[in-house]
């Protein structure tokens, strides 16, 4: 997985679906981040409850939770996968029937 050469910071963050996070970086690359790997260890089992993990938001450079949870912007870059808007937004090829 690629690492970041140089330090960004997190500008948004969204729940998008099933303890994913979309994640915009301050160089306007936006990736997702699939929170359910770690729900299982230690104080991250409190974000399973979802009124917990639904209070995500920026916190200085990064995403934190009210329960003062928060996650290194590297990290979060790091175990993330890119998402490119455009291509979630591209019709799918059609089928041409004869």
């Amino acid at each position: 997985m690629p690492t970041l050469s140089m330090f960004y910071g997190i500008i948004a963050v969204k729940i998008i679906a099933n303890y994913k996070l979309l994640v915009t970086f301050e160089n306007n690359k936006n990736r997702i981040l699939d929170m359910q790997p770690y729900l299982q260890q230690g104080v991250f089992q409190e974000l399973k409850d979802e009124r917990v993990f639904s209070s995500v938001g920026v916190s200085f450079d990064t995403i934190a939770w009210s329960n003062d949870i928060d996650l290194d912007p590297e990290f979060v870059y790091d175990k993330s996968s890119a998402f490119d808007f455009a291509d979630a937004i591209k019709p799918s090829p059609s089928k041409i029937c004869e």
